[in-house]
């Protein structure tokens, strides 16, 4: 299930602020989940010995996003492929690395469209 569906042009890092200041999240206050459909996996790879899958997905505006699957690497590995068409449930999150920082998803559930 999802609390709201969204497009990708959504995700902005003014949506993140608000998002953070409803925490703390846990029993009773859990964390969003987001859902948005008509995405292209552009890109995927296995990360830490197949058990994450590392994603890039694209929605119709030509917008992308990176997205991790935690756990979820040899399941969706399977059965993904890029040029796939999916719909996704994640939480959004901003994400620091290296010195650069961006908007990533972090997939909850996904499901082949086409």
């Amino acid at each position: 299930s999802i609390d709201s569906p969204v497009t990708f042009d959504e995700l902005t890092f003014d949506l993140l602020h608000d998002i953070e200041r409803m925490a703390p999240f846990g029993q009773g206050n859990p964390e969003p989940r987001l859902g948005a459909k008509g995405l292209e996996i552009t890109s995927l790879r296995p990360v830490k010995d197949n058990k994450h899958l590392k994603l890039r997905l694209r929605q119709r505006n030509n917008l992308q996003f990176d997205a991790i699957a935690f756990n979820k690497g040899e399941s969706l590995g399977a059965r993904l492929r890029t040029g796939t068409q999916v719909a996704a449930v994640f939480t959004p999150r901003i994400n620091s690395w290296n010195g650069m920082t961006n908007i990533q998803l972090e997939i909850r559930d996904i499901k082949i469209e086409k």
